[in-house]
């Protein structure tokens, strides 16, 4: 019988895709690990206790974390401060403002940024809750749970996306350990929950037409839910993926993590073993226990004195060893890792650290702004797709409306360069409102700071004229 090399190509060719697939969903799972400081750095029973450790055969139990820094320094300079209209897009501005707000977007959104810099991708949905555009965010497929958008692989274009997790209940062990399937079309939603033998059949499950599929799933639907599939009226996929440029802002540092790790713990090895001062004796005739095995140890204290009674005996010192050649070494790798990830190397250092300021706060800081500044194009354009579908979701036309995010200043502020260049600019007669916008204030402050700055030459005025009219009548 001839060999159908067709089939078997394309066999061969899913196969292929499978096996990608879930080693891309190892490396996210490995990813979250390092974020949360579960690296693999293992420590002696010597360095376990003296750190104060218990678990003699734990894997994680030490990490230098600069991961969760990185990701962290980067998520905390991306902040949304509104919408702005462009092309007559005020309602819809507006709009924004109020649905995100609905959406208590101002604290969600550090989940979103950072889900995605440590990921790669992060979604929210969108649905409508009955009173208005509900932003749902949620993290990528990591193999067992979450979020993937599926594309066309020549356009690009989102064809569909799919939401799994599992469901739980302490009630009823029987609703628990099950997977749920959300799919997002671009028209339509379908709910499926996985099967189990003795199962009644789903509200549509004649729907399914492969017979494998059926076995395996049934089609549900949740309280609220009025049909299946849910009709959207939209011809697009409500999930909105946040990509973050250049994948995980950590995956090019986790071999310099390991490396940090390990230097550090070689730090404490040299610091346990060389790093104080050891006495030596010699012709010292050793004393035992009870048991006449186990040799008595000697015991030194700061201040104490030790006594030799034989003639023949000496004592002597080692000096400590030096610990700054190690300390260089792991100095290094965080430089490494700060050069790699375009974090300034001072944030890495902790605080207490030479802070920089002026041009050199300025020379750190180009990395982390450039790449803030790109995260915000990208991410600024998914949240207003969000908002114009949001739009469409409530039946409102927004024609050739347009609004733009707004955000926050990413640099890191040099106080006293800044106050140096106000004091020039008001030298050269600039009007205080706009040295003050251009400081970083908001217009509400300006205002507050305006109406200050009258009540104070208010005051001044009726201070002046009362004390004309007194000494005028003396």
């Amino acid at each position: 019988m001839p060999v159908d090399y067709t089939t078997e190509a394309r066999l061969a060719y899913l196969g292929w895709l499978e096996n990608e697939e879930r080693a891309e969903e190892e490396h996210i799972r490995t990813l979250r690990d390092y974020l949360a400081g579960r690296q693999p750095v293992y420590l002696t029973d010597r360095q376990k206790e003296f750190i104060g450790l218990k678990a003699k055969n734990a894997d994680y139990l030490y990490a230098h974390n600069l991961c969760s820094l990185i990701v962290d320094t980067a998520t905390e300079r991306l902040t949304v401060l509104g919408f702005e209209s462009k092309n007559n897009g005020e309602s819809l501005a507006a709009l924004a403002a109020a649905w995100w707000e609905r959406n208590r977007m101002d604290s969600v959104e550090d989940k979103v940024y950072e889900a995605a810099l440590g990921d790669g991708y992060s979604y929210i949905i969108v649905d409508n809750d009955g009173e208005g555009p509900r932003w749902t965010f949620n993290r990528r497929y990591d193999g067992t749970q979450g979020v993937k958008l599926h594309r066309d692989p020549s356009t690009d274009v989102p064809i569909f996306a799919s939401k799994r997790w599992q469901t739980y209940d302490m009630f009823d062990a029987k609703a628990s350990a099950r997977t749920r399937v959300t799919l997002y079309y671009r028209d339509r939603v379908e709910k499926y929950i996985s099967a189990e033998p003795n199962d009644r059949p789903g509200p549509a499950d004649n729907k399914i037409q492969d017979d494998n599929l059926r076995r395996k799933w049934h089609t549900i639907m949740d309280d609220g839910d009025d049909e299946w599939p849910i009709a959207l009226g939209i011809d697009d996929v409500p999930v909105f993926e946040f990509e973050n440029p250049g994948g995980s802002e950590i995956e090019q540092v986790l071999s310099m993590q390991d490396t940090l790790n390990k230097s550090d713990l070689d730090l404490l090895g040299a610091a346990d073993n060389t790093g104080f001062q050891r006495t030596v004796l010699s012709g010292v005739m050793p004393e035992y226990e009870d048991d006449g095995v186990t040799v008595r140890p000697i015991e030194l204290v700061p201040g104490g004195i030790l006594s030799l009674t034989d003639p023949a005996a000496s004592a002597t010192t080692l000096p400590p060893g030096d610990l700054k050649p190690l300390i260089d070494t792991c100095d290094y790798y965080i430089r490494a890792i700060a050069g790699q990830s375009r974090t300034p190397h001072y944030l890495l250092r902790g605080l207490g650290a030479d802070q920089p300021s002026g041009e050199s706060l300025r020379m750190q800081e180009i990395g982390m702004v450039d790449k803030c500044q790109r995260k915000q194009k990208i991410f600024g354009n998914v949240w207003e797709d969000i908002i114009y579908y949001s739009a469409k979701l409530m039946g409102m036309n927004a024609g050739n409306a347009r609004i733009s995010t707004v955000w926050k200043e990413v640099g890191t502020r040099d106080e006293l360069t800044v106050w140096q260049v106000a004091q020039a600019k008001k030298a050269a007669n600039i009007p205080d409102e706009t040295i003050w916008a251009e400081a970083g204030y908001e217009q509400d402050e300006i205002d507050r700071m305006k109406e200050q700055r009258l009540a104070e030459q208010s005051l001044g005025s009726q201070l002046l004229k009362n004390f004309e009219t007194a000494f005028g009548n003396a």
